[in-house]
């Protein structure tokens, strides 16, 4: 089952997060996922790289 996660991201990193969507590439980025109320968010986000 999938679900959505809000991951919050500098304007560089959004920039390149869709540049990796426009070329069918992967991104990866490590967090703690946690639930704040219907949403989940990705918490303490770092080492945000294209794959």
């Amino acid at each position: 089952m999938w679900q959505n996660v809000y991951v919050p991201l500098s304007v560089n990193e959004y920039k390149l997060a869709c540049d990796a969507h426009r070329d069918n590439k992967r991104i990866q980025i490590e967090g703690i996922v946690e639930r704040t109320g219907n949403q989940w968010k990705l918490m303490g986000a770092e080492h945000f790289r294209v794959e």
